[in-house]
């Protein structure tokens, strides 16, 4: 029998991360509403210095830490899919990808818009069947359709950021309250998102266990 290495640390650290960052980015939505309403308002010709200072002081710090519990985010994410992937393999031999591509895949450019994707779905995917083929009975909540959806999400949000870069920052092509508004729609769009990697993450740590029990590899 191949004993698994436990991911459940792993997991409830990028549980937590994952909170953190939605939180922080449910905190900046106000605070871009209140930047329209200066926008508007100094086109009115209102006096909104205060106002304004206040908003540039508050939107850096969130702004830095958005960035900073982002990127703990994202390391311990890729922690926990690592050794979630790493685990798959000691039951299963006919992956489709070695386990260093759990975390090199998020990097290669290009390769990096499907690999994730790929590895996440067999991850869900072939748990469940190997779990169900030893005739274990695995958590009806669990869904393998998550990834497709939580990887749709994501591609839509990376093809904003990339808009956004294209048009505000190298063509000078949009204003500010157009930037704004993408702004404010990405942070939306990560709340599904983060609700649905968390279910994923969780889904997939209750499963683990069963691995553990199945004694025969493949």
């Amino acid at each position: 029998m191949t004993e698994l290495k436990s991911s459940k640390k792993r997991a409830r650290t990028a549980i937590l991360m994952i909170w953190v960052v939605l939180i922080n980015r449910l905190i900046f939505i106000p605070f871009a509403f209140l930047q329209f309403v200066f926008i508007f308002g100094l086109y009115q010709g209102v006096d909104y210095e205060k106002l304004y200072y206040f908003n540039l002081i508050s939107t850096l710090i969130i702004n830095s830490s958005l960035l900073l519990t982002w990127i703990i985010s994202a390391i311990t994410f890729i922690l926990w899919f690592q050794r979630a992937y790493a685990n798959l393999h000691r039951k299963i031999n006919y992956l489709n990808y070695e386990p260093y591509w759990a975390s090199l895949g998020w990097f290669v450019p290009v390769l990096n818009l499907i690999r994730p994707y790929q590895i996440m779905n067999e991850l869900t995917t072939e748990t469940k069947d190997w779990i169900e083929k030893h005739h274990l009975n695995v958590t009806e909540k669990y869904n393998t359709k998550y990834p497709a959806i939580w990887w749709g999400i994501w591609l839509v949000i990376i093809s904003i950021d990339f808009l956004i870069y294209l048009m505000f920052y190298q063509l000078h092509s949009m204003s500010s309250t157009g930037f704004l508004s993408y702004s404010f729609l990405i942070n939306l769009l990560y709340i599904p998102l983060s609700i649905l990697i968390i279910r994923i993450i969780h889904q997939h740590t209750e499963a683990e266990p069963l691995l553990n029990q199945i004694t025969e590899n493949d």
